[in-house]
């Protein structure tokens, strides 16, 4: 839960249970005779019962009908009258809680504009590059755009790898949390998914088209809240992506990292050619505390050119030089990639 909204659930549990706790008590607190205790008028005088009970009688509590319990012989009230209240009591109030904290925590819990998936599909050597291919631009690409998410990126790396190491990225945006997971039961439902993807999901593991997946997913951060694909980058077929993931020694030192991109990092990059489509700082994945993010370039001179200038730049020599920010970053993953055909980024 964010500082911003711990606030708002302190308020309404509070309410909640101020609620439930300022309602009139719907039983006696004692079972003895009403004699040796205030009368119940004095603590009944309630908008929940339909009646009074009278101080000068017997100790008999009304229920919302306005109808007395009659004591037992010995002038006490059953206990068992007490133990169905109390239990009562105490199932409302926690079904009011439970209410205020799903409240409370929903708009924590999907704070950020854009949250991201990224992909890594590692083919291997018994892989079919081919087939996964397929299965992206003709049953799940088509999918995921019918439920409006998108657009979605799909990058193999410039340098063809040995065949072992031949991987696949897919970036998927999702504009909700809770996306992520509803976005699987739709395909599961989605008769034109399932009949594109038949081949691809009928296959065994002796013949499954890749070794392995994983992925990570990541929340937008402030510095770039949106996906962002330039206006001619998909016409362009010399363009060239960079993919990186700054990995930091702690969660302390990472939060650092983070700030240091909101605190004026992109700025340097646009002035420098470096061309952000998305940045986020990982939630859960394989590297964590990390930021990952993908940039774009007319072609490789471009980007290489774009770096030498970012190096160079002298809010970058001043940024980079604040003790604050210093060791936040303890590796650097860094992949040069290519768009395939169908990519949409």
């Amino acid at each position: 839960m964010n500082s911003q909204a711990t606030p708002w659930f302190a308020w309404r549990l509070f309410a909640c249970v101020k609620l439930v706790l300022d309602a009139p008590l719907s039983q006696c607190r004692s079972i003895k005779k009403c004699s040796r205790h205030i009368p119940c008028a004095v603590r009944f005088q309630s908008r929940d019962f339909g009646a009074e009970a009278d101080g000068k009688k017997d100790c008999a509590c009304y229920r919302q009908s306005g109808t007395a319990l009659s004591p037992d012989h010995s002038g006490n009230i059953p206990p068992s009258h007490f133990e169905d209240n109390t239990m009562k009591r105490w199932m409302t109030f926690g079904w009011i809680a439970a209410l205020c904290l799903t409240a409370s925590l929903k708009p924590a819990m999907s704070s950020a504009d854009e949250y991201y998936e990224v992909r890594t599909i590692v083919v291997g050597e018994k892989g079919d590059a081919a087939a996964i291919d397929q299965y992206l631009e003709k049953a799940l690409i088509p999918a995921l755009e019918r439920q409006e998410i998108g657009p979605i990126g799909v990058f193999a790396p410039k340098t063809k790898p040995d065949e072992q190491n031949a991987t696949i990225f897919v970036i998927i945006p999702y504009a909700e949390l809770g996306q992520m997971e509803s976005s699987r039961a739709a395909l599961a439902k989605d008769s034109e998914y399932k009949k594109a993807a038949a081949d691809y999901l009928s296959r065994d593991t002796k013949t499954a088209p890749y070794s392995r997946i994983s992925s990570e997913l990541l929340t937008a951060m402030d510095c770039w809240p949106k996906t962002v694909v330039p206006a001619g980058t998909l016409e362009n077929d010399e363009r060239v992506y960079e993919l990186r993931l700054y990995e930091s020694a702690n969660e302390r030192l990472g939060d650092l990292k983070v700030e240091m991109f909101n605190q004026g990092e992109v700025p340097i990059f646009l002035d420098s050619g470096v061309q952000p489509i998305f940045i986020g700082q990982a939630l859960v994945g394989p590297q964590t505390p990390s930021l990952t993010y993908l940039t774009v370039y007319k072609n490789d001179a471009a980007r290489e050119k774009a770096w030498d200038a970012f190096r160079a730049h002298p809010d970058w020599k001043v940024l980079s030089k604040n003790p604050r920010f210093g060791g936040t970053v303890s590796r650097i993953d860094k992949f040069v990639l290519s768009a395939k055909p169908y990519s949409q980024m």
